[in-house]
C-alpha cells in the first residue's frame, strides 16, 4: 500500500507540474520545453554575455542539432577594428554543413592600435585576451545539451587576429589544432601543447605576402611544431572561400591532405 501511495502521489505531482507549465504564456517556457533529448535542438546564434574590460563580448552559434552528439568547436579571433560577430558571419555556412560550433570573442581596445589582440611573447605569459578567450568558451560549454568533441578544438584568427591563434592553442591543452589566416605567430609566446598548425594567405596579398607567411609556418616548425600545413590561394588580404573550407576539411579530418614540409636552408 505505501508503494501505491506514493506512486499516486509522484503522478500527481507531475500531473500539477505539466498543468502549470501548459498554463505559461509561450513566451514564458524554457526553449527546451516540450522537446525530447533526442529531439535535434534548432540551431541558434546570439551574443556572448562574457565581457572583457572594454566593455565588450562577443557572438556564438551552434548547429542545427547540436544536442544530439559531442560537437566539434572553433574558437574565432577577428582581425583588427572588426569583432567577433563578423568572423562569426564568414564560417556560420561552414558550421551548419559541417557541423561545428563557433565562439567568437571580441578583442579589447587600445588607445594606439584600437581594437586588436594581445599576444603573450614570453613563455608562459598569459594576457587578458587569452583569458577572455577561454571564458567566452566556457559561457558556450556551460549552455544546455552543449557537449564538445575534445578531438577537435580549433583556434583559428584572420590578419591581425591570425598570432593569437596558435598562442592560445599551444598554451592550452584543450586545442587540438590552430589556423592563421594572412597572419602570423610570435614563437616566442608558443606553449608545449603540440597542435597541428595550418598557415595560408592569398597570392594577391600585399600586406601578408605569400613568402611572408611562408616565413612564419617555417618558423613555427622550426619551434617544434612538426605538422605544419601552409597554402596560397587566388585572393587578396581577405577571407578566401575555398581557403577557409579547405582548412576547415582539414581540421575536421574530413579529407586526406598532404603535409606541408619546407626546405631546409643549409
Amino acid at each position: 500500500m505505501r508503494r501505491a501511495n506514493k506512486g499516486i502521489l509522484l503522478y500527481s505531482l507531475l500531473v500539477c507540474q505539466a498543468a502549470l507549465m501548459a498554463a505559461l504564456p509561450t513566451a514564458s517556457r524554457p526553449a527546451e520545453y516540450g522537446m525530447r533529448r533526442a529531439d535535434p535542438l534548432p540551431a541558434q546564434r546570439g551574443i556572448l554575455q562574457t565581457t572583457n574590460s572594454s566593455g565588450r563580448k562577443g557572438a556564438y552559434y551552434l548547429p542545427a542539432g547540436y544536442n544530439l552528439k559531442a560537437t566539434p568547436m572553433m574558437l574565432a579571433y577577428h582581425g583588427t577594428g572588426g569583432n567577433g560577430d563578423g568572423i562569426l558571419s564568414a564560417f556560420v555556412g561552414l558550421a551548419e554543413k559541417y557541423h561545428f560550433i563557433i565562439v567568437a570573442p571580441d578583442s579589447r581596445y587600445h588607445p594606439i592600435y584600437g581594437y586588436t589582440w594581445e599576444v603573450g611573447t614570453e613563455p608562459g605569459e598569459i594576457t587578458p585576451d587569452y583569458l577572455h578567450a577561454l571564458a567566452c568558451m566556457d559561457e558556450v560549454l556551460a549552455f544546455p545539451y552543449v557537449s564538445i568533441d575534445s578531438r577537435h578544438v580549433l583556434a583559428v584568427g584572420f590578419s591581425g587576429g591570425g598570432s593569437s591563434a596558435p598562442y592560445i592553442a599551444s598554451n592550452s591543452t584543450r586545442f587540438t589544432a590552430s589556423a592563421t589566416l594572412h597572419g602570423g605567430v610570435f614563437t616566442s609566446g608558443l606553449g608545449g601543447n603540440k597542435i597541428r598548425p595550418w598557415f595560408s594567405t592569398g597570392q594577391g596579398d600585399t600586406i601578408r605576402t605569400p613568402a611572408h607567411v611562408q616565413g612564419q609556418a617555417d618558423s613555427m616548425m622550426y619551434a617544434g611544431f612538426p605538422n605544419v600545413e601552409f597554402h596560397v590561394y587566388s585572393g587578396g588580404h581577405e577571407l578566401i572561400a575555398m581557403e577557409i573550407e579547405e582548412m576547415t576539411i582539414w581540421w575536421l579530418g574530413t579529407a586526406t591532405r598532404k603535409v606541408y614540409l619546407p626546405i631546409l636552408k643549409k
